[in-house]
């Protein structure tokens, strides 16, 4: 697939033409980190760095009109914590830009606690974006994962954080999730119908309802309309 082109000037161009006054901007999936090819995370860590002065230079000269969530060189907690640092303190950017997982781990997995609880502490928030389930390539072979997998990729991450109380445990944490959460809006019955037969799981339609005001209102939408 080839990638379009991207400049600033073309997306205020963009922003112009459909009343749009500031954008937020990230970068996206397959993010920084590329195993087979950056064990060290060297590059990782470096391209992360570019990427948010990158954006901190963009900001500068259009202060107006753009804001900039922050990459960080994950799965490298330690790194992390260390780039998101410089980036919310010195380049002064508006918050994290996640991949929905990093080599199959998601995000509610323990192995992010540290970085949880530092975004928690600062109130960050948090753009959640899908990666590449793991595995796919001996499920669909020839079909891109983009046109289905992904949104199944952050429903994942979405009750991954659910199930192993990251979102209670970090309440300062504002997690948005792209794509309108996934397949979260269709699923979130199903999953309380199960929450009867699973520990843990309970009550995933209601902290919907509680916590996201969009996928809140797609779920009474449907809701609405199914007999």
């Amino acid at each position: 697939m080839r990638f379009p082109n991207w400049s600033a000037d073309k997306a205020l161009e963009v922003m112009d033409r459909n009343g749009i006054s500031t954008s937020v901007i990230s970068i996206s999936a397959p993010g920084v980190y590329f195993r087979d090819k950056d064990p060290s995370m060297e590059f990782a860590r470096g391209l992360s760095r570019k990427t948010n002065e990158i954006c901190a230079g963009l900001i500068e000269n259009h202060p107006e009109r753009f804001c900039a969530f922050a990459t960080l060189p994950l799965p490298d907690v330690d790194a992390a914590l260390e780039e998101l640092e410089y980036a919310l303190d010195v380049l002064k950017l508006d918050g994290v830009f996640l991949l929905s997982n990093y080599d199959g781990y998601y995000l509610g997995d323990t192995r992010f606690e540290r970085l949880f609880s530092e975004l928690n502490r600062r109130k960050v928030a948090v753009f959640v974006h899908p990666a590449t389930p793991p595995g796919i390539e001996e499920i669909h072979r020839g079909v891109p994962e983009s046109m289905i997998d992904v949104c199944f990729d952050t429903t994942r991450t979405a009750l991954s954080l659910m199930v192993n109380g990251v979102t209670k445990k970090y309440p300062d944490v504002s997690f948005i999730l792209a794509h309108a959460g996934g397949t979260i809006p269709y699923l979130a019955a199903r999953l309380d119908i199960l929450s009867t037969l699973f520990a843990g799981l309970g009550g995933v339609s209601s902290y919907i309802a509680e916590g996201v005001d969009l996928v809140s209102q797609c779920c009474s939408q449907i809701t609405g309309i199914l007999p």
